[in-house]
């Protein structure tokens, strides 16, 4: 993330989907929303591997992090949602340990402390109160979050017990059970047939029993998973079959792009390029993540962007953008969209592209642009190398760049 604030409306749409998503505003999705925690150190934290949550916070960042969260309370606040004190519990449990925010019970950890719950739900749940099946299956699928068997066991037989045709039995009974072996048997026998089984059918069972909460179930599955897979037998004909697709999932960003990184055919594989692509991009790494989105441009120039793009629609709509201009100039292929984008915007002039892959007309355009940006005057002789190497391409930098004096 940058030092820059958030923008206020972008916090407040991000508590909205957050709402959406779960029912309730809580800081730490937005904290894990916008990256200043990892899902990997909260991971660890509710686990008690890490004693203090606030010791993983992006401390670059704390400014940005408390105007986030003073903002969405602010907001929260104003939708007239209810504030509810929370303690965290440890995960894969025993007993219910509780965890620890801050060394010290500051106004940090009181931003933090807070879940807000909608007042028609307050109301539902004053309506159905008595309704001992209701309680007892919202505890039963709190126990699977928490990773908690004895509990969960303890609650699936009380739920059986007082409705036995619930709709929720089965599945949180099939959820129990993988959790079971999971936790108790280390070793997967079939790495391909465990990846299907938790894309096909684990994923969907949590989320239609679980909704949005199902990321704290899943995560154990997705972690023990990319433990057992060996990366340097990547085989293209099954493209999710490694470690980073499964932090992916998760999602934890940092540890995705970290496998993805130290996987020697990621340059020659378009698409674990592609899914590469799609981590830096969720993990908001600019500096990374449009000097790769050339790279993949100039190495793999027939290859479908259409994967990474549908997941970041203002790069979407730049390249539907591109490719109207390119059926005006038919002597363009896919390699010149990198160029076009480095005059469509300005600021990608600042990244450093070195890249075998990068072409001379390119970093000679790079370094027009950065030139004309500093200096505020016509760079003549880098004009002319432009020109020497692609005159259609310094004609439409003319043309449309704003650094024109």
């Amino acid at each position: 993330m940058t030092e820059k604030l958030i923008a206020t409306h972008k916090i407040i749409d991000a508590v909205d989907q957050i709402i959406i998503d779960t029912g309730t505003y809580q800081a730490i999705d937005l904290l894990l929303h916008y990256n200043f925690l990892s899902y990997g150190h909260y991971e660890q934290w509710r686990t008690g591997k890490i004693q203090y949550l606030c010791n993983v916070l992006d401390n670059q960042n704390s400014d940005a992090i408390f105007h986030c969260l003073e903002q969405a309370e602010h907001y929260v606040k104003s939708l007239n949602m209810i504030p509810e004190k929370i303690t965290f519990q440890s995960w894969q449990a025993h007993t219910n340990s509780p965890l620890f925010l801050c060394l010290n019970n500051d106004y940090f950890s009181d931003l933090l402390s807070y879940h807000y719950l909608r007042q028609n739900s307050d109301d539902q749940m004053d309506l159905f109160f008595d309704n001992q099946a209701l309680a007892t299956s919202k505890e039963l699928k709190q126990a699977l979050i928490d990773r908690n068997i004895k509990i969960a066991n303890q609650k699936l037989q009380e739920l059986y017990n007082i409705d036995p045709h619930n709709t929720i039995l089965d599945g949180a009974r099939e959820l129990l059970d993988h959790l079971v072996n999971a936790i108790e048997e280390e070793e997967i026998e079939d790495i391909k047939a465990e990846l299907s089984y938790l894309l096909n059918e684990l994923s969907p069972l949590a989320q239609s029993i679980l909704s949005a909460q199902k990321r704290d179930y899943l995560s154990f599955f997705w972690y023990r998973l990319a433990r057992q897979i060996d990366d340097s037998f990547y085989d293209e004909t099954e493209p999710h079959l490694h470690s980073a697709f499964c932090f992916a999932q998760i999602p934890d960003w940092p540890a995705s792009i970290d496998r993805f990184e130290a996987m020697p055919k990621l340059k020659q594989q378009a698409e674990l390029f592609k899914q590469y692509l799609i981590s830096l991009n969720k993990h908001e790494k600019q500096s990374k993540y449009i000097p790769f989105v050339c790279q993949f441009f100039w190495q793999f120039p027939d290859n479908d962007p259409d994967i990474f793009m549908h997941q970041d629609p203002s790069l979407k709509t730049l390249w539907q953008h591109f490719l109207d201009d390119k059926e005006e100039h038919t002597q363009w292929t896919n390699e010149i969209f990198p160029s076009w984008l480095l005059i469509s915007n300005l600021g990608m002039s600042h990244y450093s592209y070195a890249d075998k892959n990068a072409p001379e007309d390119f970093l000679l355009l790079q370094k027009l642009i950065l030139s004309e940006l500093q200096e505020k005057i016509p760079n003549i002789n880098l004009r002319k190398q432009v020109n020497a190497h692609s005159c259609a391409l310094l004609d439409y930098y003319l043309k449309h760049s704003a650094t024109n004096v």
